[in-house]
């Protein structure tokens, strides 16, 4: 923002609580109250957080999302198949196959397929595959390549395995449930052909004596028919299909994963930013003072234009309109804990943003030390005039009131100049009783009158002038005041019982004071006029002396 110092002044975004700042007399809106503004839920603060550090936010999207596509270019595509094996316990009324290796039906039946799942996803079956496929890679590196479970509430195992293409993934899910069928049926061979062999012999040796063959000969023919098949507890019911599509990498899942990541750490930053953030924590101790803030002036230049500037003033006349609005405020003491803080052009654009209201206003140069408004003024109305006596001729009683009350260009302005520097100090001026007195006279000559004062740390000058205002208003710049001297400020002013409104703080960077009401074009001759370019410091414009 525009500022006597360095052309710009500006504020911050804040919660407009109104605790301590509104003075007793004169009723507020219901909507202003202190107990509505405390009722606020924090769901405004936390989008005020986030709003404000969009930037990250949107970094972290964009951060997560190109990692999150580079991934999906850059990754090895990855399909998978899926084989089904049918298990069949034996019954355990079935004598015949009594000592052979197969399942027998257990009591439970999910020990049934857990048991053909521990006999398919083994070391043996996996060599078997490596040899039936012909694969270079090991039975442990083709064992972490599939998973056997069984499937709930069925006789079913499943086999799932991954591959780098449709075929190689097919291929190795119907490999694993051949090689186990195959494994099981030879070892059920190897142990059927000693048993049928030893039968025969019984069979022989009961016919020679006479003997009846026929149990013998009946379990022969189970044991044969066996022989003759596959193990038939365990067979594929199921071979597995080439699959049409990858499971990994999956497009559009993975890119959706990345912007969401990518919001929730850019969120969480913005919170963990906010925290570190030592201008958010100044903020808040100045809450803890009872310090609101009453204006978001941001920094003219590209990004925002001289409208957002203009409405911050407006914005800063509303709040202290509605501070008082049965009781309005006549006088405004404007100032600050430094120098160069910006008090001067705050005083300055108030000035003119209560003009648009339709109020007249005595502006007055109070800071005697260092006399710039006058030069603001001379250089937006009028050619420079020779010094002409001011508030210090009054207070000494070398003027009256009407001869140090000068008009101006514009309609509704009167200024009274600085004057001339008095032999003694202004301390003692102002504790005499024209220094008492002044400002309820200089309210008989306007709605408002807005002091420009010299700053509080170096002087008592504006404390004492504060104290005969009925209101101050501190500028605050944050990147050259320290807590301790907004802190001393305010103890100061507060020990002379000034009414304190508020801080307007310089050069916010934040959403709230960026916003740019470019849209906001008043007519030429309607009420909402913007205002006077004669009368306005120009952006990026500075003196020295704010």
């Amino acid at each position: 923002m525009p500022s006597a110092s360095d052309g710009q002044i500006v504020g911050h975004a804040g919660n407009y609580v109104w605790e301590r700042m509104i003075p007793s007399a004169g009723a507020v809106p219901a909507d202003l109250r202190p107990e509505r503004a405390a009722e606020e839920p924090p769901l405004r603060r936390y989008l005020q957080i986030v709003t404000r550090r969009a930037w990250f936010v949107v970094l972290a999207v964009v951060v997560c999302t190109g990692a999150a596509v580079a991934y999906v270019l850059t990754a090895t595509e990855v399909y998978e198949a899926h084989a089904d094996v049918l298990v069949t316990p034996v019954p355990d009324e079935q004598t015949a196959v009594l000592g052979l290796g197969l399942i027998r039906r257990a009591a439970d039946p999910t020990r049934d397929v857990t048991t053909a799942a521990r006999l398919i996803e083994n070391n043996e079956i996996a060599r078997r595959v490596a040899r039936d496929l012909r694969s270079t890679d090991s039975p442990d590196a083709l064992l972490k390549r599939i998973s056997v479970d069984p499937v709930a509430q069925s006789s079913i195992v499943a086999i799932t395995a991954s591959g780098d293409s449709p075929r190689e993934a097919r291929q190795l899910a119907n490999a694993f449930g051949a090689a186990a069928v195959a494994e099981r049926t030879e070892r059920l061979h190897r142990e059927l052909d000693p048993a049928i062999a030893s039968l025969q012999e019984r069979i022989a040796a009961v016919g020679a004596t006479g003997g009846d063959t026929a149990p013998l000969s009946e379990q022969l023919g189970v044991l044969e028919s066996l022989r003759s098949g596959a193990d038939p507890t365990l067979r594929m019911e199921t071979p597995a299909a080439e699959p049409t599509a990858p499971v990994s990498p999956r497009k559009r899942s993975s890119i959706a994963g990345g912007i969401f990541t990518g919001l929730l750490l850019g969120i969480a930053g913005a919170f963990v930013l906010s925290a570190l953030d030592p201008r958010d924590q100044r903020e808040g101790r100045l809450r803890s003072l009872g310090l609101e803030v009453l204006a978001n002036v941001p920094t003219v230049n590209s990004r925002v234009g001289r409208h957002a500037f203009e409405e911050a003033f407006r914005f800063l006349r509303t709040m202290i309109r509605f501070a008082s609005p049965e009781h309005p405020y006549r006088s405004i003491a404007i100032t600050s804990a430094l120098e160069q803080e910006g008090k001067t052009t705050t005083a300055h654009q108030l000035a003119f943003a209560t003009l648009e209201a339709g109020q007249s206003v005595v502006l007055v140069e109070a800071d005697a030390y260092r006399p710039v408004l006058r030069k603001i003024l001379d250089a937006a109305d009028r050619p420079t005039r020779r010094p002409h006596r001011g508030l210090l001729d009054y207070l000494t009683g070398e003027a009256t009131l009407d001869d140090i009350i000068e008009p101006t260009d514009v309609p509704g302005l009167t200024f009274v100049p600085a004057g001339t520097p008095p032999a003694s100090s202004m301390t003692g001026l102002l504790e005499r009783r024209r220094g008492r007195e002044f400002v309820t006279k200089l309210a008989d000559h306007a709605d408002l009158v807005i002091l420009d004062c010299p700053p509080i740390g170096p002087r008592s000058d504006a404390v004492l002038i504060a104290a005969v205002t009925d209101a101050v208003v501190l500028v605050v710049d944050m990147k050259r005041s320290t807590e301790n001297d907004v802190t001393d400020s305010v103890r100061r002013l507060r020990s002379a019982r000034s009414n304190v409104l508020g801080v307007v703080l310089n050069r916010d960077t934040s959403p709230a004071a960026e916003y740019d009401y470019h849209q906001y074009r008043p007519n030429e001759n309607g009420a909402h006029r913007r205002f006077s370019p004669r009368a306005l410091l120009r952006p990026g414009s500075r003196t020295r002396d704010d």
